[in-house]
């Protein structure tokens, strides 16, 4: 029986570091799988690459504000959720927004859609459920998130491929767990082929 904790990177990386037990860590972002590798609580050789996910923009499927490219972002009266700053999926929508700017949109077009952000959420799916409540026209998730949602929940705008952020995920035995066996069993599956297609069949992408 494989019991999940789910929460943003940052949160579950203070629990482990407040001493929470769990056995497996996945890391939305690099930034806290080596903040806990540097501070002793991985397995030694256990840390490595498990899947990779981009960035994309969801909508209500109503779609109200009447948004089809990524430039209406910027239109007056637009709602935006995103992650926060310190949330892995926030990093990335930010150096995504920075990129669009510098390539295709210009720094106008940043200060816009910033402006139209209305809440940074701490976590991701709390972006996904404002879009899908209707509670703002817009929101930046993962690819995977957009994939994974009931049919008829979102619509979506890709961003481009040399625009986006690819976000990498790591998974560690902690070196607190109690069935280090167990748990490295269910690492080795997830970096399997067969562990790699259930991820992709959401969404997720190979390493």
């Amino acid at each position: 029986t494989v019991v999940f904790n789910l929460d943003g990177t940052q949160a579950l990386t203070t629990q482990v570091e407040n001493g929470a037990y769990a056995d497996v860590f996945i890391s939305a972002s690099p930034k806290y799988s080596k903040q806990l590798s540097t501070g002793g609580y991985f397995v030694e050789g256990t840390d490595k690459t498990l899947t990779t996910n981009y960035v994309i923009v969801i909508l209500p499927d109503e779609n109200s504000a009447g948004i089809t490219s990524l430039a209406d972002l910027a239109k007056p009266g637009v709602k935006i959720a995103r992650a926060a700053a310190t949330v892995p999926v926030g990093i990335a929508t930010d150096a995504a927004i920075a990129n669009l700017a510098k390539s295709t949109y210009g720094q106008e077009w940043s200060d816009s859609v910033n402006s139209n952000t209305v809440t940074y959420e701490t976590s991701e799916p709390a972006v996904a459920t404002k879009v899908a409540l209707g509670e703002v026209d817009a929101g930046f998730v993962y690819e995977s998130t957009a994939k994974a949602a009931k049919a008829g929940t979102y619509k979506t705008i890709e961003i481009p491929k040399n625009d986006n952020y690819l976000q990498t995920y790591s998974i560690a035995v902690l070196d607190g767990s109690k069935i280090k066996s167990a748990a490295e069993d269910f690492e080795n599956y997830m970096l399997s082929d067969a562990g790699q297609q259930i991820l992709s069949d959401f969404g997720f992408r190979s390493p």
